[in-house]
């Protein structure tokens, strides 16, 4: 397995982000039978750039944070992070180098923007954080299940090797999208994903990104209208979807 240099870029975010991408039937294709492509569609187009102005402070806490990151993935993928970073991983425990590392980054992050495009993605989308109260939303499951609404958000066929530390992509053929689809353009329910919001139960269910408070429905449903547009536009297409979090 390879870590691409925008995804150590990104482990700095410490953010779990809920990521779609569209993709021609012809693309899918490809992807099961070279399932190494995965890496290269995963990659956000025009990714964002990192702040210009870091402060002092945050260089200082960087390694270490960093480091607890890294923890997550396996021994060879810490070595291979480590390697690019050009950093052992005990440095990086002991706090050493913010400056020379948040540079690195900056570096990785210009060059992973100089990627040949792949042919057949389409858009993308990024619900950010509100992925999970989503699939809670629409599905009142914490995993998904068996239902088109539980299968919208965290379901799918798995492909390839797991890239983001956070479980192997996953696909939905141009059928199951069409089928998702449907479900999520049902003109009642917003309703019924209203009612299942519980800020104390969905805390106590740790439902990501935690902490819940009255005021998320809105940001919740904005984002699941941005979800089901996706959707709908993919559907229109006759297209594939590839989705993931990172």
């Amino acid at each position: 397995m390879t870590t691409s240099r925008a995804k150590i870029a990104d482990l700095i975010s410490m953010s779990m982000m809920g990521e779609f991408v569209q993709v021609s039937p012809a693309l899918l294709a490809r992807l099961k039978a070279d399932p190494d492509l995965i890496e290269q569609l995963l990659q956000p187009p025009a990714a964002s750039p990192l702040p210009k102005q870091v402060s002092p402070a945050v260089q200082q806490r960087l390694p270490q944070a960093l480091a607890a990151v890294m923890q997550r993935y396996d021994p060879a993928v810490q070595q291979q992070l480590a390697a690019r970073l050009g950093v052992s991983a005990e440095a990086l425990r002991r706090g050493e180098g913010g400056a020379d590392l948040l540079a690195r980054v900056f570096a990785m992050r210009a060059a992973s923007q100089q990627s040949e495009p792949v042919e057949g993605r389409g858009a993308f989308l990024s619900i950010d954080k509100a992925w999970h109260g989503i699939h809670y939303l629409l599905s009142g499951e914490t995993e998904p299940g068996r239902t088109l609404l539980s299968q919208a958000v965290l379901g799918g066929t798995e492909i390839g090797e797991d890239i983001t530390g956070y479980g192997p992509a996953r696909y939905f053929d141009a059928g199951r999208v069409a089928e998702i689809s449907q479900e999520l353009s049902r003109a009642d329910l917003e309703n019924e994903m209203a009612a299942r919001f519980d800020p104390a139960r969905m805390s106590q269910l740790q439902i990501y990104p935690f902490g819940w408070e009255p005021s998320a429905l809105n940001w919740l449903l904005e984002e699941h209208r941005k979800l089901a547009g996706f959707y709908a536009a993919a559907a229109s297409q006759k297209l594939a979807m590839v989705a993931w979090l990172a």
